[in-house]
């Protein structure tokens, strides 16, 4: 007798004693039909429910519901928040990894991949069942919180919104009690996403909640946002809460936008020790508009030296093997002059276009 031939009670009866009875479910469409239900049962059983998450991330309703039918805990849908989650979000929002890689919380829950995923449907069904269930509806503001903040991170202005009109915080200020925590305004600025700043704003987000640290104008510095940083100024962000060493890395990847907007901020950071070391790698990068910027508007010093190394903004500049014209002819005009020494190193590197301009104005000792 075949397989197929077997009564539905004893192929049940065989699925349970195989291990997994996916392979089974394949066989025909009879089999797939019989046992659809087993294959549930098992992964919430012995998977752990490891398909809640892959319905939540593949936008799959059915299989959400058939999942939960079969005695899925409703508890795994939720975001998890206890105090390693909140320690790791404050290290994520201050480390130099990719903003895109930043999230409020455990984001392989079901319910943070349905945001990641922009499925507006799903983020809606997990929040109802969460709140129909005792055990999670004290706790459905908490995730209602944890959505906006994780639409936030993603720029899903479309969660956003509707976290908004289930009454989320928009500057999450009491929900944690403590204060390693990031405001929605800050997650969405440091991750780039414009669009939902000015929504944020637009909804009466705080332009300077957090802390020093996680001030939305921070997060955009620290990320490179330039355009982000200069619309949380003119939205009232304060110049002077945001740590000043922000232009040293500006200067170095020559973001000439970045600096300017920074130097124009106010008076911190000009004529500043960061200011000074912003113009040393400016030169050692070769950016000679950065370097123009930080001298005329900084009141960056192009003759003091390299505290580190000794060396001259001359010798920094000249010592590259393809050394930028422009910032030698600028710290020229400023008074700074090449040395014989100068001059022997661009001869050695072979720099024809640079010794003629050397030779007029070396200073021999």
């Amino acid at each position: 007798m075949s397989l197929l031939q077997l009564p539905n009670e004893i192929i049940l009866y065989i699925a349970h004693h195989i291990g997994s009875p996916y392979s089974l479910t394949l066989v025909n469409r009879q089999f797939y039909h019989l046992l659809h239900h087993t294959l549930y049962r098992y992964n919430i059983k012995y998977r752990g429910s490891t398909a809640l998450p892959w319905a939540a991330k593949k936008g799959d309703l059915v299989v959400m519901k058939r999942l939960l039918a079969e005695g899925a805990p409703i508890s795994k849908l939720a975001f998890s928040v206890n105090a390693n989650n909140l320690l790791n979000i404050y290290h994520s929002f201050h480390s130099q990894a990719s903003p895109a890689s930043k999230g409020p919380a455990t984001e392989d829950s079901p319910l943070g991949l349905a945001v990641r995923e922009n499925n507006e449907e799903m983020v809606e069904f997990l929040l109802t069942e969460l709140a129909k269930n005792s055990e999670t509806s004290a706790m459905l503001s908490i995730q209602v919180n944890e959505t906006l903040a994780a639409a936030a991170t993603h720029g899903q202005n479309g969660i956003l919104l509707r976290m908004l009109s289930r009454g989320a915080d928009i500057d999450f200020k009491r929900t944690r009690g403590i204060k390693t925590w990031t405001p929605p305004l800050s997650l969405a600025a440091s991750n780039g996403n414009l669009e939902t700043v000015k929504l944020l704003l637009e909804h009466g987000a705080d332009v300077k909640a957090g802390t020093r640290a996680q001030s939305a104008l921070e997060g955009a510095i620290r990320k490179h946002q330039t355009e982000i940083a200069r619309l949380l100024l003119e939205s009232g962000a304060d110049p002077n809460s945001i740590y000043l060493d922000g232009l040293v890395p500006a200067a170095e990847r020559g973001d000439a936008e970045m600096v300017e907007l920074l130097l124009n901020m106010g008076p911190q950071f000009r004529r500043s020790f960061y200011c000074q070391r912003a113009l040393f790698k400016a030169i050692e990068e070769g950016h000679e508009k950065v370097t123009r910027l930080l001298i005329e508007q900084g009141g960056a010093d192009p003759k003091l030296s390299e505290p580190t190394s000794r060396r001259s903004t001359m010798r920094m500049a000249v010592r590259q093997m393809q050394p930028n014209l422009g910032i030698v002819r600028l710290l020229i005009e400023q008074g700074v002059l090449p040395d014989s020494q100068d001059l022997r190193l661009v001869k050695f590197n072979g720099n024809e276009g640079l010794i003629g301009l050397l030779e007029e104005y070396c200073e021999f000792p």
